[in-house]
């Protein structure tokens, strides 16, 4: 009843082909280290969901456990949220994850809740083609800059015209995400309106507009709201062979 040390009956057990499901419960009672039964359990082709309970109640790491199961085939989303309730750093689960094609939108919703650091999750999720769009509102939630979210919405094709209002609504500079946008040919006319409530300076954006040939009798119009001088603008429209009647 608990006096004697299992480790050697767990081998026997696993020989005879005997099913180890209490003898884990009995060694987790007994205060035995149940990180070798896990592997021995793996390796019988048992299913170790129940252990990872087991293992996370006795306040064991469950970092193997995670590699293991992964190895088994086993669905890892019930390992993340025992690893995030027992308050291990969860960076290599999603590593794992991704590696065995699961859908990490749950897992950064795991993870903002635990208050980490999400900007590896992006770039993980970005690699397996997955949707940011919720990344991004859960980035912005949590205060993180999404600068660099940006970058990598773009190289993935997505529209980042939400980025740039929920940009804006964080108070981030969006002078970089005009020039990312206009590289991805996208019609830059709500990011001026986006600026201006911003009090941005938008001197730049109508050299990005201008180039990538987009009109600009409105952005004059916002410009000229805003209090700027237009005299450059003036030279910017003469440039690109617009009539500056309407701007005079």
């Amino acid at each position: 009843q608990c006096g004697n040390n299992i480790k050697y009956q767990l081998y026997v057990s696993a020989q005879c082909g005997n099913n180890i499901k209490y003898q884990l419960y009995v060694s987790a009672q007994c205060g035995n280290n149940i990180k070798y039964q896990l592997y021995v359990s793996a390796q019988c082709g048992n299913n170790i969901k129940y252990q990872l309970y087991v293992s996370a109640q006795c306040g064991n790491n469950i970092k193997y456990q995670l590699y293991v199961s992964a190895q088994c085939g086993n669905n890892i989303k019930y390992q993340l949220y025992v690893s995030a309730q027992c308050g291990n750093n969860i960076k290599y689960q999603l590593y794992v994850s991704a590696q065995c094609g699961n859908n990490i939108k749950y897992q950064l919703y795991v993870s903002a809740q635990c208050g980490n650091n999400i900007k590896y999750q992006l770039y993980v999720s970005a690699q397996c083609g997955n949707n940011i769009k919720y990344q991004l509102y859960v980035s912005a939630q949590c205060g993180n800059n999404i600068k660099y979210q940006l970058y990598v919405s773009a190289q993935c094709g997505n529209n980042i015209k939400y980025q740039l209002y929920v940009s804006a609504q964080c108070g981030n500079n969006i002078k970089y995400q005009l020039y990312v946008s206009a590289q991805c040919g996208n019609n830059i006319k709500y990011q001026l309106y986006v600026s201006a409530q911003c009090g941005n300076n938008i001197k730049y954006q109508l050299y990005v507009s201008a180039q990538c040939g987009n009109n600009i009798k409105y952005q004059l119009y916002v410009s000229a709201q805003c209090g700027n001088n237009i005299k450059y603008q003036l030279y910017v429209s003469a440039q690109c062979g617009n009539n500056i009647k309407y701007q005079l």
